[in-house]
């Protein structure tokens, strides 16, 4: 079977990317993708890397578009984009090799259970129906990515016997952390536990992976924790009524397909559903309950389902670093991760290595059967990059991303081609002079220049606090690659 494994995950990837094949695109809540990397690889040719600002949105005024988003996606994208040309087609890729990532993770954190035990546990994970809203309903690719790096990460921090396998651990965590900005968030808490569960015993070897992962991480990690009041996305976040979105336990068994949004109630225009099938084998695994691991991934999933629920409220309520999530319902991702390793090891079970393949052939069978078909966009039309590029589309941006609105901006008019958006980033140098900067009553950057001179020069830079987060990283770098050598 083991050579057949990443033929099997492949051709199952395929089956759930068929809709997308050739030059179509299709709608879904997040329509920006392709704009986001048209712009920020404008904004990467204009000299700026990491990328924060783009430039000819926002009335001309510009934008950070890209200052605190997760960027882990959109850089993957960018660079197979240098290779195949085609915004599409590299969003495409992205997604298809996520999907592949994902579960070949799965399978390597199952495998010393059995390659079918493993197998099964990735084929569920690879079609549960929380990536298919993901994917095909709400356009959150980065949130795909972020939910396909959990098998890798947990798998990363079982072992750390050697420094190959703290720096692998520590790579992996940097990558989920850059996947998305809230994932990360609702994870730890359970990572945590799963650490101490494998290391209680030698604490110590948790040290150089932990210190490293903040450092290696601390060029988007201090931005994101410290420069954050630059823009309103805490007070954005804090307009949704996280209360409004809970999951009823009805809707995790069965809710009814769609592509709207979600709304208060169980009349939601989109599913929450778990996957009859991943539940029952799942329920499958509670015969193995006496062993710890099984206790441990049984214990994380009736948590990550409480979450879920109204019955958590009292914990949204009082833990405030929670609310800007927003949905109660995003935890449905590590809900399916945990479910998915428990559906494998109900396979273990069964002894007679017939009716053990049996039964694989059957469920797999009867998982595709049931989730596949929920892996199709509501249309498609064709791909054309005109369509997210024109001026007219690019001036939406603030309004269907408003978080990310310097917090400084309250409805300027421009009235002069060199009018911008106040942003602490922004160097002016007037006739080659250095000049300090200060938001005007409006929000639009200011400056004093008493010679009225036109020898004007306006320069995206980046904060002190930006240039130590990318010194960490660049150290942390290269003290990794000396760490592996010893």
């Amino acid at each position: 079977m083991a050579k057949l494994v990443l033929p099997i995950i492949l051709l199952v990837a395929l089956l759930i990317f068929r809709p997308l094949l050739g030059s179509v695109w299709y709608p879904t809540h997040d329509t920006t993708h392709i704009a986001r990397l048209y712009l920020m690889e404008g904004t990467i040719r204009g000299g700026q890397f990491p990328p924060i600002w783009a430039t000819g949105i926002n009335q001309g005024l510009g934008y950070p578009l890209f200052h605190f988003y997760a960027p882990l996606f959109y850089y993957l994208a960018l660079l197979v984009k240098l290779v195949t040309g085609s915004y599409f087609s590299a969003v495409k890729i992205v997604l298809f090799f996520s999907l592949v990532f994902g579960m070949l993770g799965m399978y390597r954190l199952m495998q010393k259970w059995g390659r079918g035990s493993a197998l099964l546990s990735a084929l569920a994970f690879g079609t549960l129906p929380y990536l298919s809203v993901n994917l095909y309903v709400r356009g959150a690719y980065a949130e795909l990515l972020s939910v396909s790096l959990l098998p890798w990460l947990f798998y990363a921090w079982q072992n750390l016997d050697s420094h190959k396998r703290q720096i692998s651990s520590v790579l992996i965590t940097t990558l989920f952390i850059l996947s998305h900005n809230l994932l990360p968030l609702i994870t730890f808490p359970f990572l945590l536990i799963w650490i101490l569960f494998y290391h209680h015993h030698h604490l110590k070897v948790l040290v150089v992976p932990i210190v490293a992962t903040i450092t290696l991480s601390s060029f988007y990690l201090l931005p994101l924790i410290f420069e954050r009041n630059f823009v309103q996305a805490d007070v954005i976040a804090k307009t949704t009524n996280y209360a409004l979105h809970y999951v009823s336990p009805s809707q995790l068994w069965n809710s009814t397909w769609g592509y709207g949004g979600s709304a208060q109630g169980v009349e939601d225009g989109m599913s929450f559903k778990i996957g009859k099938i991943v539940v029952l084998l799942a329920f499958g695994s509670l015969l193995l309950i006496r062993q710890r691991f099984v206790q441990l991934i049984v214990g994380f999933s009736l948590l990550a389902i409480f979450m879920t629920t109204s019955f958590s409220q009292f914990i949204w309520d009082r833990l405030i670093f929670l609310q800007p999530v927003q949905f109660p319902w995003r935890y449905l991702g590590l809900v399916g991760f945990f479910l998915c390793l428990l559906a494998g090891l109900s396979l273990t079970l069964l002894r007679p290595r017939l009716l053990r393949r049996i039964c694989f052939v059957v469920a797999v069978g009867l998982l595709l059967f049931t989730n596949l078909k929920l892996f199709t966009p509501q249309s498609t039309f064709p791909a054309e990059l005109s369509r997210y590029t024109t001026s007219s589309y690019l001036e939406t941006l603030p309004q269907i991303i408003p978080e990310f609105a310097p917090r400084w901006l309250n409805n300027p008019l421009p009235t002069s081609p060199l009018d911008r958006a106040y942003y602490p980033t922004w160097i002016v140098k007037i006739d080659g002079q250095l000049v300090p900067t200060e938001p005007s009553v409006s929000g639009l950057l200011s400056y004093p220049n008493p010679t009225q001179s036109t020898n004007i020069e306006l320069i995206q830079s980046h904060t002190n606090l930006e240039r130590l987060g990318y010194t960490l990283t660049i150290l942390t770098l290269m003290a990794l690659f000396i760490y592996a050598k010893i």
